[in-house]
Order: structure tokens, then C-alpha cells, then sequence
């Protein structure tokens, strides 16, 4: 018997504790961890690899923004005929530039590099040709490792589908 106590002159037997509602137990938790800890391990590596993914989406655009900028401030600024000509975006610019021989252009808020894990950080490279009016836009410096023009379709899909 489980015992009994006396109340107001009554004796009452003790009630024991039932055992339908104790909660989980360790090993029931033990085991929604580790099924938590195995979903995590297979689903991490793919969300890394989307937001990689959109990290280059980001400089693709970005790239082809510059192009542009660039390409209005010379046409503004009636700066045609430079030759063939490297336009290295500067890092000590404060709000963003463009330098190249015999000038530069200020670009306000010139972004940098995300999505390539060896630049990233670092600024864009842009190059132009006075005699074909064509400018493009790299990840890198010329010579280089993948260095991907961003602003052709090939060079775009290669920086997409480059493994990090």
C-alpha cells in the first residue's frame, strides 16, 4: 500500500503518481537530435551552394552595371578615343572611380566581389577598347587565375558553374 494521512479526522490513502504523462524520456530526445543533426548535414551543403549561387548572380549584375556606368561617364564626359586601355577601379577611392590614362570617372558606390571565394572582396576590373568602343568587366587582373569576363554570356556561365 502506498500510505495513508490523516486530514480533518479522516484517514485517506495517498494517491501514487500516474504514469501516463511523465513527458519524453532522454533517449526519445537523443533520437530527434540526431535525426535533426543528419536532415542539417544533408541539407547544408546545398543551401551553401544557393547562396553561392546568388552571390554570382549579384556579380554578374553588378559587373554589367558598371559596364554601363562606365561607358555613359565617357560618352558624358566625350572621352572616345583612349586606345585600348585598362580602367582599374581604385580602392582608395572613397566613393568609388574609375582611373585610366589620361583621366578618371567618379562612379558613386562601386561595388566589390561576392560570390568568388578567391577575389571576393576585391573590386572588378574593367577593360576597354577605344578602337571597337567595346568595354567589359573581369573578377580578376589579367593573368590571373579564372579570370571570367562577366559581361559576355560565355564568360558569365563559366563564373556560374566555376566549382569553389
Amino acid at each position: 500500500m502506498a500510505g495513508s494521512i490523516t486530514v480533518a479526522g479522516k484517514e485517506k490513502p495517498l494517491k501514487r503518481l500516474r504514469r501516463d504523462n511523465v513527458g519524453f524520456s532522454l533517449v526519445e530526445l537523443i533520437i530527434v537530435i540526431a535525426i535533426m543533426a543528419a536532415l542539417v548535414g544533408v541539407l547544408a551543403p546545398q543551401f551553401v551552394k544557393y547562396v553561392e549561387s546568388s552571390r554570382r548572380a549579384v556579380d554578374i549584375q553588378n559587373a554589367t552595371q558598371i559596364r554601363e556606368a562606365v561607358m555613359i561617364e565617357m560618352a558624358s564626359q566625350g572621352i572616345a578615343d583612349v586606345g585600348s586601355v585598362e580602367i582599374r577601379i581604385n580602392d582608395d577611392m572613397d566613393a568609388g572611380g574609375v582611373s585610366f590614362v589620361g583621366g578618371s570617372i567618379a562612379i558613386d558606390e562601386i561595388p566589390r566581389i561576392q560570390g568568388n571565394v578567391a577575389n571576393k572582396g576585391g573590386y572588378f576590373y574593367v577593360e576597354y577598347d577605344g578602337t571597337t568602343g567595346v568595354c567589359n568587366v573581369f573578377n580578376t587582373q589579367p593573368g590571373q587565375a579564372n579570370r571570367f569576363n562577366l559581361t559576355s554570356a560565355e564568360g558569365a556561365e563559366d563564373y556560374r558553374n566555376f566549382p569553389n
